[in-house]
C-alpha cells in the first residue's frame, strides 16, 4: 500500500516518463488517487459479486463438491504462474517498453499456454488417479481451456496498469467476475455440480478476453515475435520462479490434503481461507494492482520509497487486523451465517488463519517494493530461505487434518515476514521502532473495535442468533470508524478527504445537469 497522505505528490505522472513508441504506454493523466479509486471500485463490485457466489455457491455444493474444484484451481494455480513467466510485470517496471517487448511477451504467453494446457489434459487421468477421484480428470481437462484466454488478456491489463488505466482494467475485472458469478450459479442450480464452477471459469475467461481487446492498444501485439526474448526471459525467469515458490505454498494444502484428508477437507479448508482472505481481497487488494505501477514510476522519477511504504502499512493495518481480529473472535457464527450450518467444521480452522494472517500484513507490498528498487532477484532469495521450510511444517502437519494445517500459519507466517523484512532493510533501510511506530495507531484502532465482539460472545455465547450477528457487526463497523477519528489515525483524514471529493464530484454533475436559467 502507498502513502499518498505524507506524500501527496509522492507519485507524480510525468509526460517523458515513459520513452516509447509514440507515447502510446505512456502513464495517463489523473494521478494516484484516481487509479486508487477505479481499482477500489473494481475490488468492491467484484468482492460483492465473488461474495454472492460464495454465499449462495456453498449452499448449493457439498463440501466435497468444492473441494475437488478447490484442488484443481490449486494444480492449474500452479501451472499458471509457470505459464504467466512474470510477463505482466515486466511490462510493468521495464523503463524503455517497445513494441517488440510487448509482442516478444505475448508470444512467450501463447507458447506456454498452449503447451501446459496441452500437458494438463494428457496428464489429467494420472493425477486423478493419484488422488483416487475419477471426478478430477474432466475438471482438470475442461478447467485447462481457461488457460488459453491468458496471454490475450494478460499484456493488455499490464500495459492498463502501467499507463494507470485502471477504469479499463476494472471493466475487465467486473465482467469477469459478473459472468464467473452468474454462471456459476445458474449451472449449479440446474444441477451440474462441481462442474458448474468449472464451465464458469471457462466462460468467465472467454468474456475478459473479448472485453479486453477493446481496450489493446492495437492488433500489432497479437502479431508473434521473439526478437526481445532474451530481455523478457532474464527478468521473467526470476519472477516466475518467485511466483512459482509462493503459488506452491499456497496450494500446498489443498495438494497435500486431498491426499490424506479428502476433497471434503480441502473444501472446508478451501472455504475458510477464502472467509479469511475478504479484508485482503476487498481492502488491500483494492490497492494491490495500484502499488507496482506507482512504485516503478516513482522509482524511475528518482524518489524513495520509504516513507510511502511505512505510511502505507499503518493505513493497511488500521484496516485489516481490526477485521481479522473480529473474525478469530467469531468465526463460528460467522460462518454459519455466510456459508451455512453445513460448513460449521470450517470455524475453528477459521480462528486460526485469522490471528495467522495478521502477522503476514506486509506481505502485499514486499514483492512490488523489491521490484520497484531492481531487486527481483531477492524476492526469489527471500522466497527460497522462507518457503521449503514453511513446505516442511505444512507436510508435517497435513496428516493431522485441516485444523492442524491451518495452525502450523502460525509459525510459517512469521517466519516468511520475518525474511522478507531482512531483505527489504538491505535495500532500503529502515530502524523497527520505524515500523513499530507506523503500525502502533492502528493497533490502538484494533483494541477498541474488537471490544464489540468480546462483549457479545460474553453475554450471548458462541452461537447469537441471525439479527444479533448482523447488529454485532453494525455495532463495530461504528465503532471501528468512531475510533480512527477519535484517535486520529491517518485514515480518517482520507476518508474525510474522499467524502469531500465525492460531494464536490456530485454537485458537479448536478449543476451541469440543471438547466440553464433564463
Amino acid at each position: 500500500m502507498l502513502d499518498p497522505f505524507a506524500h501527496r505528490r509522492a507519485f507524480p505522472v510525468k509526460a517523458d516518463a515513459v520513452r516509447d513508441e509514440g507515447g502510446e504506454f505512456e502513464p495517463k493523466s489523473g494521478g494516484l488517487r484516481r487509479s486508487m479509486g477505479f481499482a477500489a471500485l473494481d475490488r468492491y463490485v467484484s468482492g460483492a459479486l465473488n461474495l454472492l457466489a460464495l454465499v449462495v455457491l456453498s449452499r448449493l455444493l457439498a463440501p466435497a463438491e468444492i473441494g475437488l474444484v478447490l484442488l484443481a484451481g490449486g494444480l492449474l494455480a500452479l501451472l499458471e504462474a509457470f505459464r504467466d513467466f512474470g510477463v505482466g510485470v515486466f511490462l510493468i517496471q521495464e523503463k524503455d517498453i517497445r513494441r517488440e517487448d510487448v509482442r516478444s511477451a505475448f508470444t512467450a504467453g501463447l507458447v506456454l499456454s498452449v503447451a501446459l494446457a496441452a500437458a494438463i489434459i494428457a496428464v489429467a487421468d494420472p493425477v486423478a488417479a493419484l488422488y483416487g477421484d475419477p471426478a478430477l480428470a474432466p475438471v482438470l481437462r475442461i478447467s485447462a481451456l481457461a488457460l488459453l484466454a491468458a496471454p490475450f488478456i494478460g499484456p493488455i491489463t499490464a500495459l492498463l496498469r502501467r499507463r494507470l488505466a485502471f477504469d479499463a482494467v476494472a471493466a475487465v475485472s467486473v465482467v469477469n467476475a459478473g459472468t464467473n458469478c452468474a454462471v456459476a450459479i445458474l449451472l449449479a442450480w440446474l444441477g451440474f455440480g462441481a462442474m458448474s464452477l468449472v464451465w464458469a471459469g471457462v466462460v468467465a475467461a472467454a468474456a475478459s478476453a473479448l472485453v479486453a481487446f477493446r481496450f489493446a492498444p492495437g492488433l500489432w501485439m497479437f502479431v508473434p515475435t521473439l526478437r526481445s526474448w532474451r530481455k523478457v526471459a532474464a527478468f521473467g525467469g526470476w519472477s516466475s520462479a518467485t511466483v512459482v515458490l509462493n503459488v506452491f505454498h499456497g496450494a500446498l494444502p489443498a495438494l497435500l490434503l486431498g491426499r490424506t484428508a479428502g476433497m471434503e477437507a480441502v473444501g472446508l479448508f478451501g472455504r475458510a481461507q477464502q472467509l479469511c482472505q475478504l479484508p485482503e481481497r476487498l481492502i488491500l487488494g483494492a490497492l494491490q494492482p495500484v502499488i507496482l505501477p506507482a512504485l516503478s514510476d516513482h522509482a524511475r522519477n528518482g524518489g524513495d520509497p520509504k516513507a510511502a511504504w511505512l505510511g502505507g502499512l499503518g493505513l493497511a493495518a488500521a484496516v485489516q487486523w481490526p477485521f481479522l481480529a473480529c473474525l478469530a473472535l467469531t468465526a463460528e457464527p460467522l460462518t454459519v451465517l455466510v456459508l451455512g450450518p453445513q460448513w460449521v467444521g470450517a470455524a475453528p480452522i477459521l480462528s486460526l488463519m485469522a490471528v495467522a494472517s495478521m502477522t503476514m500484513l506486509p506481505a502485499f507490498m514486499t514483492f512490488p517494493l523489491l521490484v520497484s528498487l531492481g531487486r527481483i532477484r531477492d524476492t526469489f532469495s527471500a522466497s527460497m530461505i522462507s518457503l521449503p521450510p514453511s513446505f516442511a511444517i505444512t507436510a508435517a502437519a497435513a496428516p493431522f487434518g485441516a485444523e492442524a494445517v491451518a495452525a502450523s500459519m502460525l509459525v510459517t507466517g512469521p517466519l516468511q515476514i520475518a525474511v522478507a523484512l531482512a531483505f527489504i532493510r538491505r535495500r532500503m533501510p529502515f530502524d523497527l521502532r520505524e515500523l513499530a511506530a507506523a503500525l502502533a495507531p492502528a493497533a490502538l484502532v484494533t483494541a477498541c473495535t474488537v471490544a464489540v465482539p468480546a462483549i457479545l460472545l460474553l453475554s450471548v455465547g458462541p452461537a447469537p442468533s441471525g439479527p444479533v450477528s448482523v447488529g454485532t457487526a453494525a455495532a463495530t463497523v461504528a465503532v471501528w470508524a468512531a475510533s480512527l477519528f477519535l484517535l486520529r489515525h491517518p485514515l480518517a483524514g482520507e476518508i474525510r478527504r474522499a467524502l469531500r471529493a465525492g460531494l464536490r464530484m456530485l454537485r458537479s454533475r448536478s449543476a451541469s445537469a440543471a438547466p440553464p436559467s433564463a
